[in-house]
């Protein structure tokens, strides 16, 4: 029973003192919906860098925008002749600009829906919040990485049970 009350009075003093950290910097912590400040752009130095989103959205509807469920920047550095990757969760709660505060994957379908064009509203969404610039995308949903499985000649799993 100590151990639990020390482990409680731990976790109250970590949320005050990041309260009062988050208070002292200028958020919000009392509405979730305000808008935070963009991020800088990401200064890359003298590294020649450009950046692709690769997308794959919940639908087979080529009408429907859908979510982008999966978002992950492929960061090409061309100076040093490296690739990295960069998940973006799909839940992550963000500004999406000319809308509200919500989740990242719905950017895509703000897009869609208001004329800017999904990409570009995802694209301005993940500037705007984690100051990277994308240079490109590629979009796939269900239908589409069926036939890229297809293509590469299926892909064989073995399952135990």
């Amino acid at each position: 029973m100590k151990q639990a009350l020390r482990i409680v009075f731990l976790l109250l003093m970590i949320l005050t003192a990041a309260t009062t950290q988050a208070q002292e910097s200028g958020m919000d912590i009392d509405d979730p919906d305000a808008v935070p400040e963009p991020m800088p752009l990401l200064d890359t130095g003298e590294y020649e860098i450009e950046n692709i989103l690769l997308l794959g959205s919940d639908t087979t509807n080529p009408v429907n925008a859908g979510r982008t469920d999966v978002m992950v920047i492929l960061s090409i550095n061309k100076s040093a002749g490296t690739v990295s990757m960069l998940s973006i969760p799909r839940d992550l709660y963000v500004y999406i600009p000319e809308h509200e505060v919500g989740r990242i994957n719905t950017a895509y379908g703000y897009g869609q829906h208001d004329g800017t064009g999904g990409f570009e509203r995802l694209a301005e969404t993940i500037e705007y919040n984690l100051g990277l610039e994308i240079a490109h995308y590629a979009r796939v949903d269900f239908r589409d990485f069926r036939e890229i499985v297809d293509a590469l000649g299926s892909i064989e799993i073995a399952v135990d049970c």
